[in-house]
C-alpha cells in the first residue's frame, strides 16, 4: 500500500484469544463500517474497539479518531443477555454482535419486521406486548402491539439514553434530560400534564401504570395512573435530594440521601410506610413485588412493609433476615440472598414465598430471579433450582439434564431462560458461541415446542456446536470474556474472572469461573472428570507459571468451572492463571495464561514514624515515615498524630501530601506544633485514591529542647506597703523543660522601664522580696521574670506601688499629734 496516501490504512484487530484479522481500511470509513469487516474476517460478533490509549472508538470515520497506519485495535465480546419481565409473556436477548433475537407470544416475540433495524442494541424494555431496543447511535426501535408501545411513529426517538416501560407504556429519556412517552395514554403514555417539568431528567423509573422522573436537583416528577403512583403531590415537600426510586406494580419508593425512604401510590400495595417508617433509616437497596416493598440496610437487616400476603410482613422469618446481601421478588413474595449463600423467602407460599420444599438445595446460591408467580435460583456449581407456581415456572423436574453449567438465568411473566455455554475451538481460531437452554420451565404440558418460544431460533444456535472426539484428552480449557468492572485485564487471556457481592470482598479473593473444554466427552466419550489450576502471584507471576520448576506456583486440585477461589491474595496484586482438564485418559494441556489485577485498597498501616533527634528543637522536629504496602494504588498522602505524654493530651496534624522519598524510601515531615521540654511520641496513617490506612505503632518517645521559661502571665502582688517599703509575691511560671532556679524583680518610676538609671532590681531564689529603699511620694511600678538554665524569661505585666496617699495619710496623723 502506498505510504503515500494518507487516506489508506492498515489496522489489526485481535480478540482477547490472540487471534488477530489485518483490515485494509480507508479513511473515511466509519467505526461501524470497520467493525463489520472486523467480523466478517474474525468470525466472532463484537460490541467495541478500543484502541492502544484504553478509548473506545464511537462513531465517526477513521480519520475523526485519529487512528494511525499499521495501529492495532482490540475487541471487545460482550456476553449475550436475556431480557423480559413479569408483565411479559416473551423473551428478548441481545446478542454478542449486539443484534436482537425474540421469541415469545403475544406479538413482542416476532421481531422479524424490524430485523434489520435492530443493530448496536445496547438496552431493551418490554410492556406487556412490545419491546423497545436502545441502540448504540442512542435510536430506538419498537414492536409488538401497538397498543402497547410497538409502535413509536408519533415521537422522535434521537439522543435517547434510557427507556423504561409500565404494562402498556413506554417512556425514554433524551440526552438534553427531557422525556418523550408513548403507548397507552392510561398508564403513563402521555406525560403532556408534566411536559414543562420535565427538564434536566437524570434517570426514569415505572410502576406498571406510572411513570417517576428524578431530576438532577433530586426532585420528582410523576404522572400517570394515580392507583399506580402517578399522583405524587402529597410527599413534594419531603421528596428532596432523591438518591434513587424504586417502582412496585402500584406504588413507589424513594430513597433520599441521609439514607431516608418516601413513599406514594396506593397505600395498601406498599403506597404508605408509615408503620415502619422509623425503621427506614440507612436504606440501601429496594425491592418490590407487586404491592409490597423490601428495604436492605447498611448494616445487612431488612425491613418490608406493604400488603402482607405479598410480601409486606416478614415477621415470621425476621430473625434469619441478618446479613442479606441481595433480595428479589415475584408478583407476590421474597427471597433474600444472605452473605452465606443461603436463601430465606416470605409472602404468598404459592408465589414462591413457602421454599422449604427445596431449602436444603438452595446453598451457595448466587442469583435468583423470580417470574409472575416462582423463583428459579442459580447455585455456584451451575445447578438451577425453582420452586413456586409449577404452571409457571415453578418446577425444573423435566428440564434438569438440560440445566447443567448454566450461567445465568432471566424471568418473564409465566417462565425462564437459562444461559449455558459451549466452546468451540477451530484451528488458527478462538471463539465463543454461546447456546441458550431456553427451558421454559413449566409443566411438561404447558412446555411450549414451535414458535413463540424460540425452537427454531434453538434449532440454528445448537447446530453450530461441535462434537467431542472420543477417547481422548480433554483439550484446553477456555473462557468466557468477564465484562465486570471490578476486572482489570491486563494480557491476551482466556479465563473469565469475576468478583462476586457478597462475603469477604474482591481485594483478598477471586472466584472465577472458567469455560470447560469442548470435549467433554459425549456418546461413548470420556468425560473430564476433575479440573486443575496453575497460578502464580506477584510482578513476576507469568514467568513463574512458565517456570515449570518454580516453588511458588500454587495448584488447586478438584477446581469447579462455575465457581473456584482464589484466597490470600495481596489487594492490587497480579495473578497469572492457567486451567487443564483431566479424564480418565490423562491431562489436556493447559489453557492460555491469564493474567489480572486483584481490586486495590487502603494502605496498611505505615510502620512506625522515627523522630530525627539531631534535628529536634525546642519547637519542632523532622519525622520520618516508612510505608508499609500501598495496597496495589500509590500512597499520596500521610497525616500525623502527637501525644504529649506527661498530660496524655493529642492533636492531630492536617493531612500533608507526599514529597520525593530518600533512597530508602522514607518520607519526611517537619513537625512545627510542640512545646519546648516536653515528652512526644508520635504515629501516622497513609492515604490512597482508595482511602485511609489504620494508625500505625506510636513511635519511640522524643523530648524537646529545654528552653527559656516562659514570661508571668499576671502581675506582682504588693503587700504591706508604706512610706519606705513593700513585700512583692508572684506565682510560679512553666519552666519549658527546666526548672525556674531563680528570679529577677524590678521596679522603676518609669511605667515602661525605658530608663536604666531609673531602674532598681534584685535577684532571688524564693518567689518573694522585700525592698526598704523606696522613696516617700513616689509612684512605683514592680515586674518579675524567672531563669532557669536556658536563659531568663521575658517579664511579665508590671504592678503599681502608689507612695502619695500614704504620705498625706502620715501628714494628717502629725499634725493632729502636734494639734493634741
Amino acid at each position: 500500500m502506498p505510504a503515500s496516501d494518507p487516506s489508506n490504512l492498515r489496522l489489526h484487530v485481535a480478540l482477547l484469544s490472540g487471534l488477530t484479522a489485518s483490515i485494509e481500511a480507508q479513511g473515511h470509513w466509519s467505526v461501524k463500517t470497520l467493525r463489520q469487516h472486523a467480523q466478517e474476517k474474525l468470525d466472532i460478533g463484537f460490541c467495541k474497539l478500543i484502541n492502544g490509549k484504553g478509548e473506545i472508538l464511537t462513531r465517526g470515520s477513521l480519520d475523526d479518531c485519529g487512528l494511525a497506519d499499521d495501529e492495532t485495535l482490540h475487541a471487545m465480546v460482550r456476553r449475550p443477555r436475556i431480557v423480559s419481565n413479569r408483565r411479559a409473556h416473551a423473551f428478548a436477548c441481545i446478542r454478542a454482535d449486539g443484534t436482537v433475537i425474540s421469541w415469545g407470544s403475544n406479538g413482542a416475540g416476532d421481531s422479524g419486521s424490524v430485523h434489520a433495524q435492530l443493530v448496536d442494541v445496547v438496552d431493551l424494555a418490554g410492556t406487556a406486548g412490545a419491546f423497545a431496543a436502545l441502540l448504540e447511535n442512542q435510536e430506538v426501535v419498537t414492536w409488538g402491539d401497538s397498543t402497547l408501545g410497538g409502535d413509536a411513529s408519533s415521537v422522535s426517538l434521537r439522543g435517547v439514553r434510557q427507556i423504561q416501560a409500565t404494562a402498556m407504556a413506554f417512556g425514554a429519556l433524551k440526552e438534553d434530560g427531557t422525556v418523550v412517552t408513548w403507548g397507552s395514554s392510561h398508564l403513563g403514555g402521555n406525560c403532556s400534564r408534566v411536559q414543562g417539568h420535565l427538564k434536566d431528567v437524570s434517570s426514569l423509573s415505572a410502576s406498571a401504570g406510572a411513570f417517576a422522573a428524578l431530576k438532577v436537583n433530586g426532585q420528582v416528577i410523576t404522572w400517570g395512573q394515580e392507583d399506580f403512583g402517578g399522583d405524587s403531590s402529597k410527599v413534594e415537600s419531603q421528596l428532596k435530594n432523591v438518591q434513587h426510586i424504586q417502582p412496585a406494580s402500584f406504588a413507589f419508593a424513594a430513597v433520599l440521601e441521609d439514607g431516608s425512604v418516601v413513599t406514594w401510590g396506593e397505600a395498601m400495595s406498599g403506597g404508605d410506610s408509615t408503620s415502619v417508617q422509623e425503621e427506614l433509616q440507612n436504606v440501601k437497596t429496594l425491592k418490590s413485588t407487586a404491592a409490597a416493598f423490601a428495604a436492605i440496610r447498611s448494616d445487612g437487616t431488612l425491613v418490608s412493609w406493604g400488603a402482607a400476603d405479598q410480601g409486606g410482613d416478614s415477621q415470621a422469618v425476621q430473625a434469619q433476615l441478618c446479613q442479606v446481601s441481595e433480595v428479589e421478588a415475584t408478583g407476590k413474595a421474597f427471597a433474600a440472598i444472605l452473605a452465606t449463600g443461603r436463601v430465606v423467602t416470605w409472602g404468598d407460599p404459592a408465589a414462591g414465598g413457602d421454599s422449604s420444599s427445596v431449602q436444603h438445595q438452595l446453598y451457595d446460591v448466587q442469583q435468583i430471579v423470580g417470574s409472575a408467580a416462582a423463583f428459579a435460583a442459580l447455585r455456584g456449581d451451575g445447578v438451577v433450582v425453582a420452586w413456586g407456581d409449577v404452571t409457571l415456572g415453578g418446577d425444573v423436574a423435566d428440564a434438569e439434564e438440560r440445566l447443567q453449567g448454566v450461567q445465568q438465568i432471566a424471568a418473564s411473566a409465566g417462565a425462564f431462560a437459562v444461559q449455558s455455554g459451549a466452546v468451540i475451538q477451530r484451528p488458527c481460531l478462538c471463539m465463543i458461541a454461546t447456546s441458550f437452554n431456553c427451558t421454559v420451565m413449566e409443566r411438561r404440558k404447558r412446555l411450549r415446542r414451535g414458535a413463540g418460544y424460540g425452537r427454531d431460533w434453538l434449532t440454528e444456535v445448537s447446530r453450530n456446536e461441535t462434537m467431542s472426539p472420543r477417547f481422548s484428552s480433554p483439550r484446553a480449557c477456555l473462557a468466557l470474556p468477564s465484562s465486570h468492572p471490578s476486572l482489570c485485564c491486563l494480557a491476551m487471556a482466556h479465563i473469565a474472572i469475576s468478583f462476586p457481592q457478597r462475603s469477604l470482598g474482591p481485594t483478598k479473593w477471586v472466584l472465577f469461573r472458567f469455560q470447560p473444554p469442548a470435549d467433554l466427552g459425549t456418546f461413548d466419550g470420556d468425560l473430564v472428570t476433575s479440573y486443575s489450576i496453575f497460578y502464580a502471584c506477584g510482578p513476576n507471576c507469568v514467568k513463574l507459571l512458565e517456570d515449570s520448576e518454580s516453588s511458588e506456583v500454587k495448584v488447586i486440585r478438584g477446581a469447579r468451572p462455575t465457581s473456584t477461589m482464589i484466597s490470600g491474595l495481596r489487594p492490587g496484586s497480579d495473578i497469572a492463571v492457567q486451567v487443564f482438564g483431566t479424564n480418565n485418559f490423562g491431562d489436556g494441556p493447559v489453557s492460555n495464561v491469564a493474567l489480572f489485577r486483584s481490586n486495590p485498597s487502603e494502605p496498611e498501616a505505615p510502620n512506625a514514624p522515627r523522630s530525627n533527634l539531631a534535628e529536634r528543637t525546642s519547637w519542632s522536629t523532622f519525622v520520618s515515615v516508612l510505608p508499609c504496602y500501598d495496597g496495589g494504588c500509590p500512597v499520596t498522602q500521610f497525616g500525623f498524630e502527637i501525644q504529649e505524654v506527661s498530660d496524655g493530651s493529642i492533636m492531630q496534624t492536617p493531612v500533608w501530601g507526599t514529597n520525593p522519598p530518600d533512597e530508602k524510601g522514607y518520607y519526611f515531615y517537619s513537625i512545627n506544633t510542640l512545646r519546648p521540654g516536653r515528652i512526644y511520641k508520635f504515629r501516622a496513617f497513609a492515604v490512597n485514591e482508595i482511602g485511609s490506612s489504620e494508625w500505625s505503632e506510636w513511635s519511640d518517645e522524643l523530648e524537646t529542647h529545654p528552653f527559656a521559661p516562659e514570661a508571668p502571665t499576671t502581675p506582682p502582688r504588693l503587700m504591706e506597703p508604706d512610706a519606705y517599703n513593700f513585700t512583692a509575691t508572684w506565682d510560679d511560671i512553666p519552666g519549658n523543660g527546666s526548672p525556674v532556679k531563680e528570679w529577677v524583680i524590678q521596679w522603676s518610676v518609669d511605667p515602661q522601664f525605658s530608663s536604666k538609671n531609673s531602674i532598681r532590681e534584685a535577684k532571688v531564689a524564693e518567689r518573694t522580696y522585700r525592698c526598704n529603699r523606696c522613696l516617700p511620694g513616689l509612684v512605683m511600678h514592680v515586674r518579675v521574670a524567672g531563669i532557669n538554665s536556658e536563659g531568663q524569661s521575658h517579664f511579665g505585666p508590671s504592678a503599681v506601688r502608689d507612695l502619695g496617699p500614704i504620705l498625706a495619710r502620715m501628714l494628717e496623723l502629725g499634725c493632729a499629734l502636734i494639734m493634741f
